[in-house]
């Protein structure tokens, strides 16, 4: 049996509007999965930020960060006591898992804080971030540790997942090849050090007790009473009633004089 040609039409056209609504179908999901993507770094790079800044307002009275170490966070940190650095809002709340015992990037590896044990030790922390996909790894190092870091960093490194990253390269802005090189893996760890701050220590607002108000004298009571016993007693000053002046004498009266 034949296929005559306006059938032979129809189902060409039939299959190129398969082939359009399957490329429609895929372009949308990657669209959505790009712009999830996108997403999540912009909220990963306003976390960095935040979290240095916090940590610096947390030290900022103090001549060192914690170097006891007390503060120290794990990667993987699921303690029944509460961190310091999450007890005191260094992370973004909807970064925080469940019940605040741990910090997890959108990519689910976790985040941390711990005082930097380089020559920097007591002037400078590390932040760092696990479980990275290999895209995730070059943007983030590319935003954070490239022309527009901050200036204060002093330091960066990567390591498999998993691991706590030695935070070793000093050669800053990051290069794209150390970049690529930094984030070879499909899964990766980076950590990034930061100094506490420029300068020195900021001194504590020094707060003044307010000035006492001025009291009312006592003593000006009785002068007021005296002024005005005296203006009672002065003599009043009486007018003396005055005669009109005489009026001047007319033609008139003079002739009937």
């Amino acid at each position: 049996m034949s296929i005559s040609a306006p059938q032979t039409i129809r189902m060409r056209l039939y299959g190129v509007l398969v082939v359009v609504a399957v490329a429609a179908i895929a372009y949308g999901a990657w669209a959505y999965n790009e712009k999830l993507y996108r997403d999540h770094v912009a909220q990963t790079d306003a976390a960095l930020v935040s979290i240095v800044k916090n940590v610096r307002r947390l030290f900022l009275y103090s001549p060192t960060v914690d170097i006891s170490g007390s503060a120290d966070m794990m990667l993987s940190s699921t303690d029944s006591v509460h961190n310091v650095y999450i007890e005191s809002d260094v992370f973004p709340r909807n970064m925080e898992g469940p019940n605040r015992r741990a910090v997890m990037t959108p990519w689910g590896g976790g985040m941390a804080v711990t005082q930097a044990t380089s020559e920097n030790k007591g002037d400078a922390f590390y932040v760092y971030l696990d479980g990275l996909p290999k895209r995730a790894c070059k943007d983030l190092l590319s935003d954070n540790a490239g022309a527009t870091r901050d200036p204060l960093l002093l330091a960066v490194g990567s390591g498999p997942a998993g691991s706590v990253p030695p935070v070793n390269i000093t050669e800053l802005p990051v290069t794209p090849g150390a970049v690529q090189t930094l984030c070879a893996a499909d899964k990766n760890a980076i950590g990034l050090e930061y100094q506490l701050r420029a300068g020195e220590v900021a001194k504590p607002p020094v707060t003044y007790a307010p000035a006492p108000k001025p009291k009312a004298h006592k003593a000006e009571a009785p002068k007021i009473e005296e002024k005005k016993a005296e203006e009672k007693k002065a003599p009043e000053h009486k007018t003396e009633d005055k005669k009109p002046a005489p009026k001047a004498k007319t033609e008139k009266t003079k002739k009937a004089e």
